[in-house]
């Protein structure tokens, strides 16, 4: 199965053609999302991603399907303190 994989600010992968931030992969099927991320040399952060898969937020154990758009994107917090 192939799921493509958009990825935002400080996750995009530098390769000899510049930077991706776009990605499709190629997976066994019930491959879970904390795969994927060990998959793309990001294990040690999964803590700190934000995963979606098709616009809904996803875990690291949930299982893409064929064709999904899964994105991976930093958590952001900040604000102002009350």
């Amino acid at each position: 199965m192939v799921i493509h994989i958009i990825l935002h600010s400080i996750y995009r992968k530098e390769t000899p053609e510049g930077l991706k931030s776009h990605l499709d992969l190629e997976l066994e099927g019930g491959t879970t999302l904390g795969k994927v991320i060990e998959l793309l040399g990001y294990a040690d952060q999964i803590d700190h991603m934000l995963l979606v898969i098709n616009g809904q937020i996803a875990d690291r154990d949930d299982i893409p399907n064929d064709g999904d758009t899964v994105r991976i994107m930093p958590v952001i917090s900040g604000g102002y303190p009350e």
